[in-house]
């Protein structure tokens, strides 16, 4: 067993430089439709229909590579971002998703300039083992 620290974990996006971030959350949960009958022995059934990813990330502002401008994360536009997982050498990979969203946080109490980038849908690719 290892585990990894979440120094390191960066995200690329189209292929292209690796961005430092504050923090990123991926979800892949499933949709899912009931399926209840007669031979679940009382009991509801759910069968998953389809992957439903969704991500947020926080990037520190640079002025040499805006998120949007420079780095293709505009609200609508679809892209292939990579999530590196720490300091391991592993990623997960979700591909052809859509940006959602994108808002600068300016929070002069104590931190520096943030973008919040927000998405969803596409494929999900897994790290292995």
């Amino acid at each position: 067993m290892a585990f990894h620290s979440g120094n390191g974990g960066g995200i690329t996006v189209g292929g292209g430089s690796e961005l430092n971030i504050g923090r990123y959350t991926v979800r892949a949960p499933v949709r899912s439709a009931e399926n209840t009958h007669s031979g679940t022995s009382g009991a509801t059934n759910f069968e998953a229909v389809v992957r439903d990813v969704s991500w947020e990330v926080e990037i520190p502002f640079d002025d040499v590579a805006i998120p949007d401008t420079d780095m293709g994360l505009v609200a609508g536009n679809k892209v292939t971002i990579v999530w590196q997982l720490g300091s391991s050498t592993k990623t997960v990979t979700t591909t052809n998703t859509l940006v959602e969203g994108l808002e600068f946080i300016n929070d002069p109490s104590g931190d520096i300039v943030r973008a919040r980038v927000t998405g969803k849908g596409g494929t999900y690719t897994a790290a292995t083992t």
